[in-house]
C-alpha cells in the first residue's frame, strides 16, 4: 500500500470499500506510531460509526508496517496527558457497536499488538511477528484483551495462538476483504462491548504501573487521580 493521503490528516488515511470502512495507520520508517495519531484515528472511527454504509471497520498499516510501537519519547514531559488520550481512544473502540477487524500487513509489536488486540478479529500475513517484548509496559488494556490468545509473547504469527487468521502476503488485503464481506462479526463485537467495564480497571492498573516505571512524581499524581476515579465508580 503506497503513501495514500487524506487532506488534513498526517498520521492516518481512510476510505470505504464496499461495506468496509478502512483506517490506515501511517507509522514512521521504523514502524512506530506518533502519539498524535491517536486523536486523528478517532475521527475516521467516529465517521465509520455514523455511516450507514459501513458495516465493518478494518484497521491496517501502510507499506510493510502495521505498528511496532508508540513513540512515547515524543511525550516524555506529559505522559499523563498521553494516557488520557489512550483512555479516550480505547473507550471509543470498546463502545463502538460495529465490528472491528485488524489486518496486519506487517509486524504488530508492543503497542501495535495492543492495537490489534482491541479489535474483534485479527487477520495477518504469514510473514509477520506479533506479540510483546518481555519488558513492554502495556497501556491499552491488553492485561484483559490479551487473554483471548494462548501466547502473547513476540513470535511468528500462528492461527489461534496470537492471531485469528493467516493469509499469504501476496494477496493479504484482497483475501481479507473477501473474508470480511463473507462473514458476520457482530457476536464478536458484543463480546468487546461487554468488556467496557473491565477495561476501565485494566487501564487504571496499567497506567499507574507505566507512570511508576517512567517517573515517580508523575506516578504519584496519576495514582491519586486513578484512585479517585475508581472510588467514583
Amino acid at each position: 500500500m503506497n503513501d495514500i493521503r487524506v487532506k488534513g490528516f498526517k498520521h492516518t488515511s481512510f476510505w470505504r470499500e464496499d461495506s468496509i470502512g478502512i483506517v490506515v495507520l501511517k507509522t514512521d520508517s521504523h514502524g512506530f506510531l506518533s502519539p498524535d495519531a491517536l486523536n486523528e484515528i478517532m475521527i475516521p472511527l467516529t465517521t465509520a460509526l455514523t455511516d450507514p454504509e459501513v458495516k465493518t471497520v478494518a484497521i491496517t498499516g501502510q507499506n510493510n508496517y502495521f505498528c511496532t510501537g508508540l513513540r512515547i519519547q515524543d511525550q516524555d514531559e506529559n505522559l499523563p496527558q498521553l494516557l488520557d488520550t489512550v483512555s479516550a481512544f480505547s473507550s471509543l473502540i470498546f463502545s463502538m457497536e460495529k465490528p472491528i477487524v485488524s489486518i496486519l500487513n506487517g509486524h504488530a509489536k508492543d503497542f501495535g499488538y495492543e492495537l490489534a488486540l482491541i479489535s474483534d478479529y485479527i487477520i495477518s500475513s504469514d510473514e509477520n511477528k506479533a506479540g510483546f517484548h518481555k519488558d513492554y509496559h502495556p497501556i491499552l488494556g491488553s492485561s484483559c484483551t490479551g487473554r483471548r490468545f494462548v501466547n502473547i509473547s513476540l513470535e511468528r504469527v500462528k492461527e489461534g495462538k496470537n492471531v485469528d487468521l493467516v493469509f499469504p502476503r501476496e494477496n493479504l488485503l484482497g483475501d481479507a476483504h473477501d473474508f470480511i464481506l463473507g462473514r458476520s462479526f457482530m457476536q464478536l463485537s458484543y463480546r468487546r462491548n461487554l468488556m467496557l467495564g473491565e477495561l476501565g480497571n485494566a487501564l487504571n492498573f496499567e497506567h499507574v504501573r507505566f507512570l511508576k516505571y517512567f517517573g515517580v512524581e508523575k506516578y504519584r499524581e496519576h495514582s491519586i487521580e486513578s484512585e479517585s476515579i475508581a472510588e467514583g465508580e
